[in-house]
């Protein structure tokens, strides 16, 4: 039985290869390749009989400093019993972000369905509101605030805050502490709590 695996890199373009044989014979073999740290990728594989396809796109296009077109998708086959079976999806996304104010629509465009998926969010002086789903009647909503002084890696950190489901009138607070003393010792506490509204 022998092994043989082989890479190579081509560019942006890396291919890899593997295969096992047992004298002479094939059992097995996968076949790959990945283009630009994974903007896009796929792998064949063959085994006795069965046979698979793996393609995966992930490609981000810059518009402008704040609007981004991001394309993901991909395409598997496989056939075994001499059926061959096959899925596909392509999901176009348009995102802005301006460093307070932050957006994202996109729709899966291959398998169907109706809804956008629209998510919108907002960031100022700790407070903040974010939605997800906003065009579904699964959509989510919250506002909250949040505080922090110091720096999580140093010897004094603090955060605190809280926020409010505005779908089903939860609400969650929650606040860190930590302090290092100066012969190296630590004291850190922690403590949340969610509540539902009346």
């Amino acid at each position: 039985i022998l092994k043989t695996d082989a890479a190579f890199n081509i560019g942006d373009l890396n291919l890899t290869g593997s295969a096992n044989t047992n004298d002479s014979k094939l059992l097995n073999s996968t076949l790959g390749f990945n283009y630009n740290n994974d903007e896009l990728k796929g792998k064949m594989q063959n085994s006795n009989g069965y046979r698979s396809t793996e393609l995966d796109l992930n490609k981000t296009f810059p518009i402008n400093d704040k609007f981004n077109l991001d394309l993901k998708g991909g395409a598997d086959t496989q056939t075994f019993d001499g059926k061959t079976y096959r899925s596909s999806d392509l999901t176009p996304k348009l995102s802005y972000s301006d460093g307070i104010l932050s957006a994202d629509i996109s729709k899966e465009i291959l398998k169907g369905g109706s809804t956008p998926n629209f998510n919108l969010a907002a960031k100022k002086n700790g407070f903040y509101a974010k939605g997800n789903n906003l065009l579904s009647k699964d959509r989510d909503s919250v506002v909250g605030y949040e505080k922090t002084i110091g720096n999580k890696d140093g010897n004094f950190f603090f955060t605190g805050g809280g926020e409010k489901n505005l779908v089903d009138g939860d609400y969650t607070i929650g606040a860190g502490l930590k302090y290092k003393f100066a012969d190296g010792g630590r004291i850190g506490y922690n403590k949340g709590k969610a509540v539902k509204a009346v």
